[in-house]
């Protein structure tokens, strides 16, 4: 999914918010506290094996975000100041990185994150820190089931999203299809509901799992093409 930057200007400004009304009173007195950064965290992938080249989009967008908010005053008079952790698509990095922004660096908010296993990590850490977290393009439906008051979503569930898959390829007229996902959370449910919904519309299907760093898969489609009857949508 392609981040877009005025949409995640417009988020940056809600956890801002959200961040500022969780703070301490004193800490939004005017004065010489106005001039003193609002501090936020961005966590994503910003080398492998994670998707870094989304990391490195979603790194932009932020950057972009910031520089537009201060140019127009900040927020409250206040310019804000952006922490960014490379989390390496890794859950064990994003549980460093949010503890390093929580305990550490104090930020008022986090925001970001392309991997839902990640996501996941650095959630538990922040509900436990009562920090607010803002996902910025993760779909596992686990996520939002958890209930935490401190997490929020931009991107759509995999509820969702794997249901328009289903339906459109039945309506499309597929009656033998292939399921590759990787095998993360965010793959894992949306393999989930994708099968749910291929089932109810009576489409066989096979299930190939990929690990998040595999980059060969010869002998899957070699697999794959001498299967009879043949497959006819991937």
């Amino acid at each position: 999914m392609q981040i877009n930057s005025r949409l995640l200007i417009g988020g940056v400004v809600v956890i801002l918010v959200a961040g500022l009304i969780l703070a301490p009173i004193g800490t939004l007195r005017w004065g010489v506290q106005a001039a003193t950064p609002i501090k936020l965290g961005e966590v994503g992938p910003l080398s492998p094996p994670g998707g870094y080249a989304d990391g490195q989009l979603m790194k932009d967008a932020a950057i972009l975000a910031t520089d537009e908010i201060n140019a127009k005053g900040g927020v409250l008079g206040r310019p804000v100041e952006v922490s960014y952790q490379d989390t390496r698509g890794l859950p064990e990095e994003g549980t460093a990185a949010a503890e390093r922004l929580t305990a550490q660096e104090h930020v008022a908010a986090i925001f970001g994150e392309f991997h839902s296993s990640v996501f996941l990590a650095e959630m538990e850490v922040v509900h436990k820190a009562g920090t607010p977290i803002l996902a910025a393009d993760v779909w596992a439906n686990k996520i939002t089931a958890k209930g935490y008051p401190e997490v929020f979503r931009l991107a759509p569930c995999q509820a969702l999203i794997a249901t328009q898959y289903g339906d459109w390829i039945a309506a499309a007229g597929f009656k033998n299809v292939v399921v590759l996902y990787e095998k993360t959370d965010g793959g894992q449910s949306h393999r989930d509901v994708l099968i749910g919904v291929l089932q109810k519309h009576g489409i066989k299907y096979d299930v190939i799992g990929a690990d998040l760093d595999q980059k060969e898969f010869t002998a899957q489609i070699e697999r794959l093409k001498s299967h009879t009857p043949p497959y006819d949508f991937f």
